[in-house]
């Protein structure tokens, strides 16, 4: 269906429905498949019937919670090794007990690594843009060399 509503899947977003089934914030896993990747959902979604999704933080910071998960997705993969195809459920889940800070602390940490992730990504973009800069003077030098246009005899 179309409409303005991310459905999300184990695979990330997938398109889009005209019903939200789940609110905002969420963390969207798959249960087979991609099992350890988390979707950070931020605004009422659709979660395909693939994919387990959360419905209650007990009082977490859910940003904080999404970059836990990331941190603890070889524990999914350790529950998903007990049968013929690997693959998780709620149950598997709820078994698993970490520990969190107080929730000012998780907000302040999730805060900081979204600041963090920010700037890496600034530069890598700025890194890949100098890349492509550096590929197109390579390219246009060696088209230039080719066609006689610089005479590479001559000590710069």
């Amino acid at each position: 269906m179309n409409g303005s509503v991310p459905v999300v899947s184990s695979g990330g977003y997938s398109g889009t429905h005209n019903v939200a089934i789940a609110k905002a914030p969420g963390i969207v896993t798959g249960r087979y498949g991609s099992l350890g990747e988390f979707t950070f959902v931020q605004e009422d979604y659709w979660p395909l019937n693939t994919a387990l999704y959360s419905i209650n933080f007990h009082t977490n910071a859910p940003r904080f919670i999404w970059y836990l998960l990331q941190n603890v997705a070889g524990l999914f993969l350790l529950h998903s090794a007990k049968a013929a195809v690997p693959g998780i459920d709620r149950n598997d889940i709820h078994e698993i007990l970490v520990a969190a800070p107080a929730h000012d602390e998780q907000e302040q940490i999730a805060r900081h690594l979204d600041k963090q992730i920010d700037r890496i990504n600034a530069i890598k973009a700025k890194t890949e843009l100098s890349i492509d800069l550096l590929k197109e003077r390579r390219s246009a030098f060696i088209t230039a060399s080719v066609t006689g246009k610089i005479d590479l005899r001559v000590a710069a």
